[in-house]
């Protein structure tokens, strides 16, 4: 399976990372410092369904109970989701004044910038804590073809949102783009476990 794990561990990061290359190239390396200083701040909150995602996969992988994790998989997903908006809403309560005087005077707008990035953040929550259980079971088709097709989105809205609305369109793009991954991997599961 190493090779199916590293294919979805690139496409993975390919969707994670590739609005960084866009917003570089398209508009100039002066936006990438505060967009990943935001980007920093929002993907701390993938603490809760990675943390969530290591433990469901360690007991799916050690068990022949398939329906059972199955089953556990959507209260993992949905108590993930929970507690990530709660985190969210944390980290959209903090105000503006408190970025300045850690990451200085550049940064005044990091919160504007990311504000697209937000239901991003929380939708990614469900394929985080899906894909432990299809790594579990050795399942590798499904999380191949969510990461695929969120790429495909990325590509399509990045190329179109970024130069019009720079790091707002990142965000907006990268939000589209793992909503598709998201819809596509949870459609999935639902599918095949008729949970």
């Amino acid at each position: 399976y190493g090779l199916l794990y590293q294919l979805v561990e690139i496409l993975q990061l390919f969707n994670l990372r590739y609005y960084f290359y866009q917003l570089g190239l398209q508009q100039g390396v002066q936006y990438l410092g505060v967009f990943s200083i935001g980007i920093s701040i929002l993907e701390a909150v993938w603490i809760i369904p990675r943390s969530m995602a290591t433990v469901h996969y360690v007991s799916t992988s050690n068990s022949a109970e398939v329906k059972r994790h199955a089953n556990n998989t959507v209260q993992l997903v949905q108590l993930s989701v929970l507690l990530s908006a709660v985190a969210l809403l944390a980290v959209y309560i903090v105000p503006t004044a408190v970025y300045v005087p850690v990451f200085g005077p550049g940064f005044a707008d990091v919160k504007h910038s990311m504000r697209f990035l937000f239901p991003g953040i929380l939708v990614y929550s469900i394929p985080l804590v899906i894909s432990s259980f299809y790594f579990g079971i050795g399942r590798y088709a499904p999380l191949i073809a969510a990461h695929i097709a969120g790429i495909v989105t990325l590509l399509a809205f990045s190329y179109y949102l970024i130069p019009k609305y720079v790091m707002s369109g990142a965000g907006l793009a990268a939000s589209i783009s793992f909503t598709v991954a998201a819809v596509t991997i949870l459609g999935w599961f639902v599918y095949e476990q008729k949970v």
